[in-house]
């Protein structure tokens, strides 16, 4: 299957390759969510469903639980309740350089330490 990409406004090459490696990662965790994949590309603009596998890759990553925001779904400038702990999670990424889309943040952070 080939797609085109249409990169929206405000996205680098960060965000691109996080978000690229999200859609990996999803993929190859199981047939079935492949299969999802698939199913969604039909019908879905590349970067929504890009934006779900990093979500689905976060969660998993991050151990969260259902009612967990992870940091793609983190609106720094207005944070909600309970945000909290992942609102920090997210500066530091960005601060760090590393895509609020990235699949495995702890792992990121800690490449980034570590140096």
């Amino acid at each position: 299957m080939i797609l085109l990409i249409e990169v929206p406004d405000g996205l680098d090459a960060v965000d691109m390759d996080a978000l690229r490696r999200a859609v990996a990662i999803s993929r190859a965790s199981s047939p079935v969510r492949a299969s999802q994949i698939d199913s969604m590309l039909e019908s879905r603009p590349w970067i929504e469903v890009a934006g779900f596998c990093s979500y689905d890759c976060q969660v998993s990553t991050l151990g969260l639980k259902p009612w967990q925001t992870p940091p793609v779904h983190i609106d720094l400038d207005t944070p909600k309740p309970g945000e909290e702990v992942m609102a920090r999670l997210l500066a530091h990424m960005l601060k760090a350089g590393i895509s609020q889309f990235e699949p495995d943040p702890a792992t990121a952070l800690t490449r980034v330490a570590e140096g």
